[in-house]
């Protein structure tokens, strides 16, 4: 049987089917590749690198030396900003004919360290000014009320002990007081004073003329211009003092005159008179 080729098919062959490819050389010169040569490292390259390391060394040594003792770089002046002139004058003092050295080696840290052993300070910035002065910028501790102990005592939001005043009158600061000296839960006790004379009105705050926090949880208020204690628990402080603001006048004139006012407990009120009643006997 003979066999024809199928003529249709071979011219119906798809498009994308590559031509095999023909290998050819290039027209150009081929050119080998150099191989770089090397550089032999002799003695006297490593020793002038050696003198070049070494000289700059020490012309950097030599300069450090001139830094550290060159008059101009000596500390001669310090600044310092307070707000308060008498503690201003102790720092002045503390620093005056005091030798602090080249601005350039002064010790910052152990300054601020310092100046913050005084009481009345509660933060210092220490700023090296060039070319020979310091900036120091004291932040003070702010006195908020006398502790009663063995004797006044000012302290600040902290519980920080400050000094003895002159007079409590000077002041015009609320007297906290406790049985026990503060010498149980101090910071616990400190810490509900500033709750309630935070919880009260800028006016009422000035009135206040003492608390007193012997009872765990308790703050007994006075006011300066009112003789009757206020019982306050551990919450609403400002609320309790506006409620017996408003009732005063109605209770004394049922009851009398009033030694205390009990608004610990919610919903109820105790009151207790400087004389007791007298009953009328039918």
């Amino acid at each position: 049987m003979a066999s024809y080729p199928n003529v249709a098919l071979s011219k119906a062959r798809p498009a994308f089917l590559a031509q095999p490819l023909i290998f050819q050389r290039g027209e150009g010169t081929l050119r080998a590749k150099k191989t770089p040569q090397r550089v032999a490292l002799r003695a006297k390259h490593v020793a002038l690198l050696f003198f070049l390391l070494a000289g700059t060394f020490y012309s950097l040594c030599r300069a450090y030396l001139f830094l550290i003792s060159w008059d101009k770089l000596a500390i001669r002046s310090v600044q310092v900003v307070c707000d308060r002139p008498a503690l201003k004058r102790q720092i002045d003092l503390a620093f005056e004919g005091k030798s602090l050295g080249n601005i350039l080696l002064c010790d910052i840290d152990d300054l601020r360290t310092q100046i913050r052993a005084f009481v009345r300070v509660k933060e210092a910035r220490i700023r090296k000014v060039f070319p020979s002065s310091l900036r120091v910028e004291v932040t003070e501790r702010t006195p908020r009320a006398l502790v009663q102990g063995y004797g006044l005592t000012l302290v600040d939001e902290e519980g920080v002990e400050l000094e003895r005043p002159a007079t409590a009158d000077a002041f015009e600061l609320p007297v906290l007081a406790d049985q026990n000296d503060f010498r149980n839960g101090r910071l616990e006790k400190l810490s509900l004073a500033w709750q309630c004379l935070d919880d009260l009105s800028p006016a009422e705050r000035a009135r206040v003329a003492g608390l007193d926090l012997t009872g765990p949880g308790t703050v007994g208020l006075r006011f300066r211009d009112d003789p009757v204690r206020i019982k306050l628990s551990d919450r609403g402080f400002g609320e309790k003092v506006r409620f017996y603001e408003e009732r005063k006048a109605e209770w004394e004139n049922e009851f009398g005159e009033l030694e205390y006012v009990d608004l610990r407990f919610d919903g109820r009120v105790y009151l207790k008179t400087r004389e007791p009643l007298e009953k009328e006997v039918p």
